[in-house]
């Protein structure tokens, strides 16, 4: 098996989107492709009509997980991992967590019935983490917090699956070299 610090996988797959048959092209990464140290998760992907590429047919790309899912749903957990770092740790991950708890996110404000629930999926934690981590007054607190729960430990074991996945898909050993993860 070749070893290698760059994974990157590419598939094709044609089915049906709002009553059209199209091309759904997948595109999965874990690299340090931005340069920043740390190696980094990533899918994303193009919609085109099915047998014709180029501008003019093509339908939407970029971070389009909902249209990579119904193609490949066997890939939800690189979606679960997108933009987290090779020990699984999502981008920013003390600072934004706190941020996302104040603010909101993806147009949903912590008062939405739904919040706590897109909260835990996005930062792959469970509702009782959630209840302790939205007390946390500040960034030390939050990592503190963070740690004393586990929470990095579940995030490793996540991205371990799906580095073994991707490794099983290139058929190459995914070597670490990142300088230092998101969890600071």
């Amino acid at each position: 098996m070749d070893k290698s610090n760059s994974l990157r996988y590419n598939e094709t797959r044609t089915t049906v989107i709002d009553g059209r048959i199209v091309d759904v092209i997948c595109n999965i990464r874990l690299d340090d492709e931005c340069k920043n140290g740390h190696q980094d998760f990533s899918i994303t992907g193009s919609v085109y009509l099915s047998g014709k590429r180029g501008d003019r047919n093509m339908i939407s790309g970029g971070c389009i997980h909902d249209e990579i899912l119904k193609a490949f749903p066997e890939f939800k957990i690189f979606v679960d991992l997108h933009l987290c770092d090779y020990t699984g740790t999502p981008m920013h991950a003390v600072s934004n967590m706190r941020y996302h708890i104040r603010e909101g996110f993806n147009n949903t404000k912590p008062n939405n019935p739904v919040f706590k629930d897109e909260y835990c999926n996005y930062y792959m934690i469970t509702p009782e983490q959630f209840d302790i981590l939205s007390t946390s007054i500040n960034d030390v607190q939050m990592y503190m917090s963070l740690v004393k729960l586990g929470i990095p430990e579940q995030w490793q074991l996540q991205a371990n699956k799906a580095i073994e996945i991707l490794e099983g898909l290139t058929d190459t050993k995914f070597v670490i070299d990142s300088k230092r993860t998101q969890l600071v």
